[in-house]
């Protein structure tokens, strides 16, 4: 029997990439009429964003977070994206550990 895994994972992500049109396309719908997303986020997550946002950073929740909120799932990891460099960023944080997931890519963990 043959199988081709190529066409296979090819159909796999157009129905991701269709199921993640839907959800944009919805929340475009709900920003324009001025929704907002609220989510209980861990307390952790909470003083990040806030660390951030007193530094003169913005933040913003990205990724898996918002993705498995939009689905009704539970988000387990949060990422947050910033206008702060890597330097900034570890300077702000000096006093939690860190790790540097990719600085060259701008990327660091806390």
């Amino acid at each position: 029997m043959n199988v081709n895994y190529g066409q296979i994972l090819d159909k796999k992500i157009e129905e991701m990439e269709m199921n993640i049109n839907t959800y944009l396309v919805e929340y475009k719908k709900e920003k324009e009429k001025g929704a907002t997303i609220e989510m209980d986020l861990p307390q952790r997550v909470n003083l990040i964003l806030s660390r951030l946002e007193k530094g003169g950073f913005q933040a913003y929740l990205v990724g898996g977070c918002v993705r498995d909120y939009l689905m009704g799932k539970k988000p387990h990891d949060f990422d947050i994206t910033t206008d702060g460099l890597p330097s900034e960023i570890m300077a702000l944080f000096g006093d939690y550990p860190m790790i540097d997931t990719g600085l060259k890519h701008g990327t660091v963990a806390v």
